[in-house]
C-alpha cells in the first residue's frame, strides 16, 4: 500500500491518491477500528507533510527581499540623543502616567457606601477591642490568683 513518488508525478496527485487509498481502507469490507486508526494517523501525517511543503514554498517565494547594503551595523547606529535629565526621569514619569491611567479605571464607592462600610469597620473594631480587653482582664486575674497561691 505504499505509494512511491518517482519525481515525475505531481505532489498533489500523489496526495490525492494517498487520500483515496486511506478512504478505501476506512470504508473497506472489514471496517475494523485498527484500520481506521492507522488511516487517521496516515492522514494526519500526510496533512502535516503538505503543510511543511507549503511553508517551504512560501519561504522560497520571498527571493525578492534583499538586505540593504547601506544599513548601519549595530555599532554604527546612532543612539537616542536626549537630555540627561529627561533620560533619568523617564521611568518615573512613565510610572506616574500609568498609575493615573489605572486610577481612572477604578469604580469608586459612593458616599453612602463609604459611610456604611466605615461604620461596619468601626463596630467590628470596637467589639474586638472589648473582647480582647475582657480576655486580658480574665487572664490577669487568673494569673494573679495563681501567683498568690504559690507565694507564701
Amino acid at each position: 500500500m505504499a505509494i512511491q513518488n518517482n519525481g515525475n508525478e505531481d505532489e498533489n496527485a500523489s496526495d490525492a491518491t494517498l487520500a483515496a487509498e486511506i478512504e478505501s481502507e476506512v470504508s473497506g469490507a472489514n471496517g475494523q477500528s485498527k484500520r481506521r486508526g492507522r488511516a487517521a494517523r496516515r492522514r494526519r501525517r500526510v496533512e502535516a507533510e503538505a503543510a511543511v511543503v507549503q511553508a517551504v514554498q512560501e519561504t522560497t517565494d520571498l527571493e525578492d527581499v534583499s538586505l540593504k547594503k547601506d544599513a548601519p551595523t549595530r555599532g554604527r547606529r546612532q543612539k537616542e540623543r536626549t537630555n540627561f535629565l529627561a533620560r533619568l526621569t523617564r521611568p518615573v514619569t512613565t510610572y506616574l502616567q500609568e498609575t493615573v491611567a489605572e486610577l481612572r479605571k477604578v469604580t469608586w464607592p459612593t458616599r453612602e457606601e463609604s459611610l456604611r462600610l466605615s461604620g461596619i469597620v468601626l463596630a467590628v473594631t470596637g467589639v474586638s477591642a472589648i473582647a480582647l480587653g475582657f480576655y486580658n482582664a480574665l487572664l490577669d486575674a487568673g494569673l494573679g490568683f495563681l501567683l498568690d497561691l504559690l507565694t507564701p
